[in-house]
């Protein structure tokens, strides 16, 4: 069965119509479906046969139909059944029906009663009487439209397939005289009930009293899906490219894409935002584009007679010789740089032939160490390519 439902707003809350209603609606006092009796038959196959409780917008035809029973004796005269109503649950209410009927005469004296049923897509009758609505004594000769009403509280449970069902009787309350009962809407004896046959939702926001909203099949199938659903505790809803199902553990992880591992370690260290600050150790930048000036590490090396070059204490190193030197270079790591500045006002020497630069220490460009400059620093570059550390003199500053 397609479903297309419209969802109205009435008294603050969400509603939505039975097949086939129509607007307007009092939003003081809820939403109410209009029916009328009709002689087109549901379910031909039953014994008697379901005729159609039809929207009151559809219009409905139907002839007289007779009683002639003992004293206060009902006898079933027709039966009645709307369309699958699509909802499981039908909120409690009134239900008022103008009866149409006659006496044979003013002294044969009637009654006529509408018993309220659930009945299933089959056509049966599930459960006890609903709600019973009795005219009062009918005592005209012509068509009248007699009110009777029941209340009927809250139902559910139901199947999206089930229907209302309205059985009427007839009796004879006097000794003699026949009943005549109508549903003939084109002589204006149309006999009709208003239902507050309406399915109650949530509240949604954005809606106001009185709006209302559509649902497709395309739309209605989805939701459907989810209601269907179980209410499990962790149970996640996800797609699975045709409906929604639920899946919780490590399928649902899967289907979201967080793997399947029960719980992940995260990352150590504080979290900063993107304007912040922060210090960064053992990162490797791949082509990083930098934007403003590097600042570089400056270190100044404590004097001593085999003085490390480190490059982890910065790019830029000074030291002031107070004697000859033999440095090492421990530390260096393949393409990585120090720019040494040495201050030499006596005429030291440094020897860079120690094996931490590499066999035979370092190699110079040109061939052999610069001399140190007594007045001024002696600038030389050194760097690491694989297993040897190169040198150059830069020159003096």
């Amino acid at each position: 069965m397609t479903l297309r439902r419209p969802l109205v707003i009435a008294s603050g809350v969400v509603q939505e119509l039975p097949e086939g209603d129509s607007l307007p609606v009092d939003t003081q006092s809820g939403l109410s479906s209009s029916y009328l009796f009709c002689d087109d038959v549901i379910f031909a196959g039953t014994t008697p046969p379901w005729h159609e409780l039809k929207n009151q917008s559809d219009g409905g035809t139907g002839t007289g139909h007779t009683v002639t029973t003992g004293n206060n004796t009902y006898v079933e005269m027709d039966r009645y059944a709307t369309h699958p109503l699509g909802t499981t649950l039908i909120p409690a209410g009134n239900w008022d029906f103008v009866l149409y009927a006659k006496s044979s005469s003013r002294n044969a004296l009637m009654q006529v009663k509408a018993d309220v049923y659930r009945v299933n897509s089959s056509g049966a009758i599930v459960g006890a009487v609903l709600g019973s609505a009795e005219s009062t004594i009918i005592d005209s000769p012509s068509p009248v439209g007699y009110p009777a009403a029941c209340y009927i509280g809250e139902q559910t449970g139901w199947a999206l397939t089930d229907r209302i069902g309205i059985v009427v009787s007839g009796r004879r309350v006097s000794n003699t005289g026949t009943l005549t009962w109508y549903h003939d809407a084109a002589n204006g004896w149309a006999s009709s009930v208003a239902t507050p046959l309406v399915l109650l939702h949530n509240q949604m926001a954005g809606l106001n009293d009185g709006d209302y909203k559509h649902l497709t099949a395309t739309q209605y199938t989805p939701v459907a899906a989810i209601a269907a659903l179980a209410v499990t505790d962790s149970n996640l809803i996800v797609g699975n490219g045709t409906t929604w199902v639920a899946e919780s553990g490590a399928t649902a992880r899967t289907s979201l894409g967080l793997g399947s591992a029960a719980t992940m370690t995260g990352p150590s260290g504080t979290i900063v935002g993107t304007t912040d600050s922060q210090t960064l150790t053992n990162k490797t930048l791949t082509d990083p584009t930098i934007i403003g000036a590097i600042a570089e590490d400056v270190y100044t090396i404590t004097d001593g007679a085999a003085f490390e070059i480190d490059p982890g204490n910065g790019s830029i190193q000074l030291i002031t010789l107070t004697g000859n030197r033999t440095p090492k270079g421990t530390n260096f790591a393949a393409g990585e740089s120090v720019t040494l500045m040495v201050l030499d006002g006596t005429g030291y020497t440094l020897t860079w032939t120690d094996s931490t630069f590499g066999t035979s220490g370092v190699t110079w460009v040109g061939g052999s160490a610069p001399t140190l400059d007594t007045t001024k620093y002696t600038v030389i570059e050194l760097w690491k390519v694989g297993t040897k550390v190169y040198g150059a003199l830069v020159g003096a500053a």
